[in-house]
C-alpha cells in the first residue's frame, strides 16, 4: 500500500483538496481494487470530491463517498451533515450565537431585521365538533367551517405576545351559531354574534396578553 509523502499529512476531519491529492503516492491498493495513476483519485461513482481511509480489513486505502465528507462549502444542507442534526459539537464545539451567523442571509433572535421576501403561516383547517380545539403552537392562521351550534374551547400553548387569527364560515345551510370560552375577550366586552348568513365567513384576530386572547371581530366576507 502506498504511503503519503512526508509533506503532506491528514487530520481527522480534513477536506480533501486536489493540492492534497497531489501527495498521494499512486499504485495504492484500495481493498480489491487498484489504484493506478492518479486520475483515479479525481472522481468516484460521478463525484468530483472524496476522501481516502485506510480499511484494515482490506489492508488498504478505501475511497470514502461524498455523503460521508466533511463539510467544505456551499450550503448546509442534511445531505451534507449525514442526515442528522446540526447540533453544538457539530458547530465547533461551540454555541451558534448571532456573532458567528451572517445575518444578512439567515434570521437571528434579537437581531432587527428586514425580510426580502414573503413571510407568513399557512392557513390550517380546524376539525368542527361541537366543542372546537385549537391549538395555537400548530394554528396560528387558522379556518373552520360550522356545521351545527359551537363553541371554541379554550386554545392551548399561547404565546404572549403572538397574534393568531380565525375564519369562522358558516356552511351551507348558515344560521350556526359560535359561542366562545373564557379565554376570549372582545372589545366592550360583549362577545361578537357571527354572520349568520349561508357560506358567508368572519375573521376574529387576536392578540394574546398572557392569560386572555384579546379579539376583535371583522364580518360578512365572501
Amino acid at each position: 500500500m502506498a504511503e503519503l509523502t512526508t509533506s503532506q499529512s491528514f487530520a481527522d476531519g480534513d477536506t480533501v483538496t486536489a493540492a492534497k491529492l497531489n501527495n498521494i503516492i499512486a499504485n495504492a491498493s484500495v481493498g480489491a481494487e487498484v489504484i493506478t495513476n492518479r486520475s483515479e483519485l479525481t472522481s468516484v461513482d460521478g463525484a468530483s470530491d472524496f476522501v481516502l481511509g485506510y480499511d484494515t480489513s482490506a489492508t488498504g486505502l478505501r475511497k470514502i463517498k461524498p455523503d460521508n465528507l466533511p463539510i467544505a462549502s456551499g450550503a448546509v444542507t442534511t445531505a451534507k451533515i449525514a442526515d442528522s442534526a446540526v447540533t453544538t459539537a457539530k458547530i465547533n464545539n461551540a454555541a451558534v450565537t448571532s456573532a458567528k451567523v451572517d445575518t444578512t442571509g439567515v434570521a437571528v433572535l434579537g437581531t432587527a431585521q428586514s425580510f426580502t421576501t414573503a413571510h407568513g403561516f399557512a392557513v390550517s383547517t380546524l376539525t368542527d365538533a361541537a366543542s372546537i380545539s385549537w391549538d395555537l403552537s400548530t394554528n396560528q392562521v387558522a379556518r373552520v367551517t360550522l356545521g351545527g351550534n359551537r363553541t371554541l374551547s379554550n386554545p392551548t400553548n399561547k404565546v404572549e405576545g403572538n397574534v393568531y387569527i380565525l375564519i369562522v364560515k358558516q356552511d351551507g345551510t348558515g344560521n350556526r351559531t359560535l359561542s366562545f370560552s373564557s379565554d376570549y375577550k372582545f372589545a366592550g366586552g360583549s362577545a361578537p354574534t357571527i354572520t349568520a348568513t349561508a357560506n358567508k365567513a368572519d375573521v376574529l384576530t387576536f392578540v394574546c396578553e398572557g392569560t386572555n386572547l384579546l379579539g376583535v371581530a371583522s364580518q360578512i366576507f365572501l
